[in-house]
């Protein structure tokens, strides 16, 4: 959980998640992760939140409210998966919880996928039909898009990275830097 103090600097919480198995019931699947999703304290990170605190409050407040209207339909999607519910605020950041902002690069709907991705996960998009717009049904593509990039980095911080920039240019990256 990341916060925000009433002088204006960021926190961090780490939490502790218990991630189960697909929907198995195979105990031998069941294991527990933390979920440490830092932010790393810097100048441009500080501006932008204070940004949101100050100036940007009325959007802030609103984004909030709409996260809790969406609350109800993706968290148990990403309960079932066994996947931390606090990644509903991936949508948020993404779309602001649009279902049908599109982007400059054709990513659509709530958790932006652009096309090629989105057929991979099964979800159907034609000139007729585009379930990335569909809440229930591209938040369980998400789902298994999370859980796909945590299976191949076993790192939260990772994962959002990758979510963002696609695992491959995580890995160059990755390799690039030596780590």
């Amino acid at each position: 959980v990341v916060g925000a103090r009433r002088d204006g600097h960021l926190y961090t919480v780490r939490g502790r998640h218990l991630r189960q198995g697909r929907g198995t019931g195979d105990a031998s699947n069941q294991f527990s992760i933390y979920t440490p999703i830092v932010v790393e304290r810097r100048p441009e990170i500080d501006r932008f939140v204070n940004g949101y605190l100050t100036s940007d409050r009325m959007q802030l407040e609103e984004l909030l409210e709409k996260r809790e209207e969406f609350r109800t339909t993706l968290e148990p999607i990403l309960a079932r998966e066994g996947l931390p519910v606090d990644l509903i605020n991936i949508a948020l950041l993404e779309s602001g919880f649009n279902p049908n902002i599109r982007s400059n690069q054709g990513a659509v709907g709530l958790w932006q996928f652009v096309a090629n991705t989105a057929r991979s996960y099964g979800l159907r998009v034609s000139r007729g039909v585009d379930e990335r717009r569909d809440i229930a049904k591209s938040t369980e593509a998400a789902a298994l898009h999370f859980t796909e990039l945590y299976e191949e980095f076993e790192d939260w911080s990772l994962v959002i990275a990758a979510y963002n920039c696609g695992s491959t240019a995580l890995r160059r990256a990755v390799q690039a830097g030596g780590t």
